[in-house]
């Protein structure tokens, strides 16, 4: 099992990280810089969003336990012993769900089946909007509301098998798989309306170990290496790649999208640094390199003077048709 050592929680407000010696850290990322506190008494591997604002799953030592930032400090909720062999967790609103390779398991003061499984899991998220899992299997079967039998239903594509990597885009309603049976691509399946289908594919050299998706579903951080030379920014709806200004930032890297179309990124002596990203329209400028930011809000606010520039003669115009009458 392979998960982040950074996550925002489902708002996008809230940063989780693991710091030195296996700390967890919350950062409240509506300040800059962000407020961080510790979560005292856990020893953390990785982090993943809760079920709610402002929570998280922590992962350490095979247990898991539920934080929560609050005003007036951190709470912690019991952990729970993961079962043997659990290759992904996430939250099923206040209760944390685990897979293995052969079923689907549920944490209510201890484990039962929810569900068995035909192949082992890539992927399990949870779907905010529906209040309800999503399953992604290796063999290309994707299981939508995979804890309530009245209401999952069950889709395979053979061609969607052997993902290296995975990613669920709440906002998309839609699922990224990077190389699906060995290929050089990234395949953009879309999960609402049901059934699945794919509606994008992008070009993706060989090596990806992992993804991240913006909260308003425009941009995906590609994991290629441990540190800031392997990492990737790709605009979906420019279809563009960039590098992120990430030169700052020694070792192995982290990172998370913000709320607000920001880009989290923490490094391994657990300095944080939070980047502001282009809008659309400038990811189509001639600039390809993200670390001169200024070239990007200088042609936005260029665009804005000279909007304001027309209305205001639009405006002056009309006051003077209207002065005449």
């Amino acid at each position: 099992m392979s998960e982040p050592r950074a996550a925002t929680d489902v708002d996008g407000r809230f940063l989780a990280r693991v710091g030195a010696e296996g700390a967890v850290l919350l950062a409240d990322l509506d300040a800059l810089p962000p407020v961080s506190r510790q979560v005292h008494g856990l020893a953390a591997e990785a982090v993943l969003p809760g079920g709610r604002p402002g929570t998280f799953i922590v992962l350490g030592r095979g247990r898991a336990a539920v934080v929560e930032w609050h005003d007036d400090g951190v709470r912690t909720g019991a952990e729970a012993e993961l079962p043997a062999g659990t290759r992904a967790v996430a939250a099923d609103g206040p209760r944390i769900v685990a897979a293995t390779d052969r079923a689907l398991l549920g944490h209510d003061g201890g484990w039962s089946v929810l569900r068995p499984l035909a192949a082992a899991p890539l992927l399990l998220a949870r779907q905010a909007r529906r209040r309800s899992l999503l399953l992604l299997t290796e063999d290309g079967t994707v299981i939508g509301g995979a804890v309530d039998p009245a209401r999952a239903g069950t889709h395979r594509d053979p061609s969607w098998a052997g993902a290296a990597v995975c990613a669920y885009d709440e906002t998309l309603g839609a699922v990224w798989l990077a190389h699906p049976g060995g290929r050089a691509e990234a395949v953009l399946a879309r999960v609402e309306p049901w059934p699945p289908r794919a509606v994008y594919r992008v070009p993706m050299p060989l090596g990806v170990e992992g993804l991240t998706v913006s909260h308003n579903g425009e941009w995906l951080a590609v994991r290629r290496g441990p540190g800031a030379d392997g990492l990737e920014l790709y605009n979906v709806a420019g279809r563009r790649v960039f590098r992120p200004p990430l030169s700052g930032l020694d070792g192995r890297i982290e990172v998370a999208f913000t709320y607000d179309n920001r880009l989290a990124a923490v490094d391994a002596r657990d300095r944080v640094v939070v980047v502001e990203l282009p809008a659309r329209v400038d990811v189509r400028a001639e600039h390809r390199d993200l670390a001169d930011l200024e070239v990007f809000w200088e042609g936005r606010m260029e665009k804005a003077a000279r909007v304001r520039k027309a209305n205001g003669g639009r405006r002056a115009r009309a006051a003077a048709v209207e002065g005449a009458r």
